[in-house]
Order: C-alpha cells, then sequence, then structure tokens
C-alpha cells in the first residue's frame, strides 16, 4: 500500500514525569528558574536614546557623493582605499606610527 503524499507517520505519544504540570513533555521539571532583569547603565541609554533620534545614514553626505560620482569629480585612489582597508582589519602593534 502506498501512503499519500505529504502523509506523515503518527507522532509518539507524550509521556509525563510525576509532579511535573500535566501537558510538560519529558525532561521538564517545574517553571523556568527566575533571573533578575538586567539593568543598563544611564549613560548607555542616554546614548541610545540619542542615536535613536538621529537618521541612520547622514543623506546630505551621500548625495554629495553621490553628485560627485556621478559627475566625475570623485577621485578615486586605490593606495588610500588600501591603506584604509588595512588599517580597519589589522590592530595596530604598540610602538607601531600611523599614517
Amino acid at each position: 500500500m502506498m501512503d499519500r503524499i505529504g502523509s506523515r507517520p503518527p507522532l509518539p505519544p507524550t509521556r509525563v514525569i510525576e509532579g511535573a504540570r500535566s501537558n510538560a513533555p519529558v525532561g521538564s521539571i517545574g517553571a523556568a528558574p527566575k533571573v533578575a532583569p538586567r539593568t543598563l547603565p544611564p549613560t548607555l541609554v542616554t546614548e541610545a536614546r540619542d542615536m535613536a533620534r538621529l537618521p541612520p545614514v547622514d543623506t546630505v553626505r551621500v548625495a554629495t557623493l553621490k553628485a560627485a560620482i556621478n559627475s566625475g569629480n570623485y577621485p578615486i585612489r586605490p593606495d588610500a582605499i588600501a591603506a584604509k582597508m588595512v588599517e580597519l582589519d589589522v590592530p595596530a602593534k604598540s610602538g607601531a606610527v600611523k599614517s
């Protein structure tokens, strides 16, 4: 005999542990432990609130860069781009001179 497409075997019956809630699956005993809520430092809350008021992107700067790129007036300097990529990727060593 063939099963219909999408048919599934029946799930095994759920057992309960004595003393647990009657609908709790095997392995769960009682409620989760109570954890005290974390509090954030007031300065962090203030900074987050201030940042939430700002737009996520400096739209004026983006528009200026787009205009410069479209007009061909935006200088592309591969050496400067590569240097910045390395600077952001490699942590500065003590005593190293940053350019």
